[in-house]
């Protein structure tokens, strides 16, 4: 007898909108019962990101990152089924978002991280959108200037941007839309840099943040990693994460032959991301930026891995990696 083939990404819209529901909502009770301290992005904000966090304080804090995850999942799940990254259109995307963004991580107490997600996954789909076409100016500009906001609020940031010429050319643009990005990139830091010189610091100390984000640091101390996910059940569910998204690249390199052009070249921007943000991770960038970009690059990868595998082995890691994030949530410390 033939065995049985289940699809999670034909469940139906009311089971996967539940699952996302489910996590919000675990995850908004995981920030009331277990707030981070304010020192736990000491260091990473600038003081732009500081601005936005003391701005919405309290249980506004709570209401825009939750509505910040929500809109960034519809992007990612916009990009997913209609810029032809995958065949077949579902809302698992905004699931994945919430466990691979939120469940290590959220709620981390800052607006102004989980803006610079959406900020980010806003100029993703604006560079996916140029492909092909020839003279978008519009989405190439727009895409550069969201990028470039986020680096203004997380300086570490400048390593997801180091990656946006090697995504103009993997987007096909040409030199001069190329240098109108680069300026519009830089657009948001001249008046940015000039409120914070009439505040006392150095004009150009965005640019020394940079640098030192750049420079040669020391790896991470794992023992100071794990205390900054939260402890263990955390850090399992990251490492769970870390192997499915491992493993969807493999099995989305496998099938890249059969792929359209544009998933081709999705897969590809996406794996590089992935990698820059386990690189991050590795030279000792905060977690709370890392994992974020981390999780934003895994959940088209791992819908792939979906859509390739098929069947009741699926089914159960899907509901396993599920169970663990509400798990996570709820009880993200356990005494360990």
């Amino acid at each position: 007898m033939k065995a049985r083939q289940i699809d999670i990404l034909k469940q139906p819209i009311p089971t996967l909108l539940a699952s996302f529901a489910l996590l919000v909502a675990t995850q908004t009770l995981r920030a009331v019962r277990h707030p981070l301290p304010a020192e736990a992005l000491s260091g990473v904000l600038s003081p732009l990101g500081v601005w936005i966090d003391t701005l919405l304080g309290g249980v506004w804090s709570i209401v825009a990152v939750i509505i910040s995850l929500f809109l960034a999942s519809l992007v990612v799940t916009r990009i997913i089924g209609r810029y032809a990254l995958s065949v077949i259109r579902s809302l698992v995307p905004m699931v994945l978002f919430a466990i691979c963004v939120g469940g290590v991580l959220l709620p981390i107490g800052s607006p102004a991280l989980m803006f610079t997600v959406l900020m980010i996954a806003t100029s993703t789909e604006l560079m996916i959108l140029s492909f092909k076409r020839s003279e978008r100016f519009s989405e190439v500009m727009r895409g550069a200037f969201w990028l470039g906001l986020a680096v203004l609020i997380i300086p570490d940031l400048i390593y997801v941007a180091i990656l946006l010429p090697i995504q103009w050319v993997i987007w096909q643009r040409t030199p001069r839309e190329m240098i109108a990005g680069f300026i519009m990139f830089l657009l948001p830091l001249l008046p940015i840099s000039t409120l914070w010189w009439m505040g006392g610091k150095e004009f150009w100390w965005l640019a020394t943040e940079w640098c030192s984000a750049l420079s040669p640091i020391q790896p991470t101390n794992l023992a100071a990693l794990y205390d900054s996910l939260g402890g263990l059940v955390p850090t399992i569910l990251l490492g769970t994460l870390t192997l499915l998204t491992l493993a969807s690249i493999v099995v989305s390199f496998e099938s890249f032959h059969t792929m359209r052009i544009r998933a081709r070249k999705g897969h590809l921007y996406f794996t590089l991301l992935y990698l820059v943000g386990v690189a991050m991770l590795l030279l000792g960038t905060p977690a709370s930026v890392a994992v974020a970009i981390m999780g934003f690059a895994a959940v088209p990868l791992i819908h792939t891995f979906f859509v390739r595998r098929t069947g009741v082995a699926s089914a159960i890691i899907y509901i396993v990696v599920l169970l663990a994030t509400l798990f996570a949530t709820l009880y993200p410390s356990m005494g360990f």
